[in-house]
């Protein structure tokens, strides 16, 4: 379901200047909600020139990159990834399993400790979900998000959170640190001879950049179709003011200590569970593990502007928990941007059990496809009390085209007593339900011939007709002509 600005769901703030937020403002505690708010206006540096021209469309009907697949850290849910785009390979990134010992250390560590001190696990996978290898990072972050960067003489870099501050293993659950820095580091295979991880503070093996002084929350993705890194920072405790500004560098100059930004934009709204900027528009990804909560909401660079947000609904198939996890950018062609890919995770699982990993992508906005595909097959909706389906059954399914959904059904109904009114047809199967109501017109009966009735379809499944009166009742509804917009 997308919403546009001037729906529901945008607050609207007072402009100020990124530069003028303070370290602690009073807000709410929540971090279920899903308020999205625009903080003063975006800047962009004059001579920034980027493609793709347009923002993805977030509500086009997904594709798949991975369904169930599983990192090294099997009990460990996804926190975000990255794609190496000239190997054609997947990057996850998980905080360091319970009770792994590393070299060095007196014994096993407990997970809320690998938690609080940001010591995360990296998977090197296959785009068939295949582990290739991993390696271990100590005190590095939370692994909200990270790039990978191929370097020229083969292997990656990874880009990721520095200097953590402020984990708590004695929480419950365990509050993990925030990046006060930017680091990054050689994706280097663990080995079983010698059972090392990367340390954080290691320089021998680490970069550290400190590009914004006093922030905390220091998060950094790349685009790879522009060859910048994107930072998210944020003043103020995690789940206050929620408070957020996004800065966007070019990675070539950053690499070399100058970190001069090229765009900047502020927004208030729930912890990022991702962010990714891509050519003139950031995207962000929240939600949470079991409350049904997850968008994906495109920003405009150049004014700040909301452009579309986009709401991704829990279905009757979705595990126990399922937690909107990382974005990221695929070039299925390697280093060429035609044909970019906008990647949205999720960690799914059940309590006590294993958490896979499903990685979706929303294709190229220049390249939609006119295929049709079948979403969900055919399905028999459930006749209400008095509604005779045996001549045809009532049926429905879902199909997508062109990326958008729609929903078709067949079948006729017959009435036990004839209807006046609104009459209670029947119940959608629950992975067809819409998120909102829709409405349309099916062919009835009328005493000189035929004639319609309003046909509605509500988000709990129900489906009604309506439109009969003492002088025309309804005995029959056909609906072979439904075919509408489904979301």
């Amino acid at each position: 379901m997308t919403e546009r600005m001037a729906l529901a769901g945008y607050q609207f703030v007072a402009s100020v200047d990124p530069a003028d937020e303070v370290d602690s403002i009073p807000g709410q505690e929540s971090t279920e909600s899903t308020e999205f708010a625009v903080v003063g206006g975006g800047w962009v540096d004059p001579g920034f020139s980027v493609l793709p021209p347009d923002p993805f469309d977030t509500a086009h009907v997904p594709g798949v990159v991975l369904q169930g697949a599983f990192a090294q850290g099997r009990r460990n849910v996804l926190q975000s990834f990255a794609f190496d785009n000239r190997a054609q390979q997947i990057y996850v990134m998980q905080v360091l399993p319970n009770n792994v010992r590393l070299s060095g250390e007196s014994g096993p560590v407990p997970y809320a400790h690998r938690r609080a001190g940001g010591d995360l696990l990296c998977s090197r996978m296959d785009l068939n979900g295949r582990v290739l290898d991993f390696m271990y990072l100590r005190r590095f972050g939370h692994g909200t998000s990270f790039g990978v960067v191929p370097k020229a003489g083969g292997g990656v870099d990874l880009w990721l959170e520095g200097v953590p501050r402020g984990g708590d293993p004695t929480t419950s659950p365990a509050r993990p640190p925030e990046a006060t820095a930017v680091a990054t580091t050689p994706y280097e295979p663990w080995s079983s001879t010698t059972n090392k991880a990367v340390d954080g503070d290691d320089a021998s093996r680490v970069r550290l950049f400190h590009p914004l002084p006093g922030k905390t929350f220091v998060a950094p993705s790349i685009d790879p179709t522009t060859n910048r890194i994107c930072l998210a920072t944020r003043v103020g405790p995690a789940h206050s003011d929620r408070l957020y500004t996004y800065y966007l560098y070019d990675l070539d100059k950053a690499r070399t200590g100058t970190w001069t930004p090229v765009a900047r934009a502020s927004f208030r709204h729930a912890y990022p569970q991702g962010l990714l900027s891509l050519g003139r528009y950031i995207y962000h990804w929240t939600g949470s593990p079991t409350a049904d909560n997850a968008y994906l909401t495109t920003a405009s660079w150049d004014t700040g502007e909301i452009v579309q947000r986009t709401f991704f609904p829990r279905v009757p198939a979705d595990d126990q928990i399922r937690e909107a996890e990382g974005l990221a950018a695929w070039l299925p062609g390697g280093d060429t941007a035609r044909g970019v890919r906008l990647c949205f995770g999720f960690g799914t699982g059940r309590t006590g059990a294993d958490r896979a990993i499903t990685v979706k992508y929303v294709p190229d906005p220049t390249g939609t496809s006119l295929e049709a595909r079948v979403l969900v097959d055919w399905q028999v909706v459930s006749p209400a009390a008095g509604v005779d389906t045996r001549a045809q059954p009532l049926r429905a399914r879902l199909i997508s085209l062109a990326g958008n959904r729609y929903l078709h059904m067949s079948g006729t109904v017959t009435l036990a007593e004839e209807s006046v009114g609104l009459r209670h047809i029947g119940t959608l199967p629950a992975e067809l339900r819409p998120s909102r109501l829709i409405v349309t017109n099916c062919p009835r009966n009328h005493r000189s011939g035929h004639s319609v009735c309003r046909v509605e379809l509500r988000p709990d499944g129900g489906v009604y007709a309506d439109g009969a009166t003492r002088e025309r009742p309804i005995s029959w509804v056909q609906f072979d002509n439904v075919s509408t917009a489904w979301a």
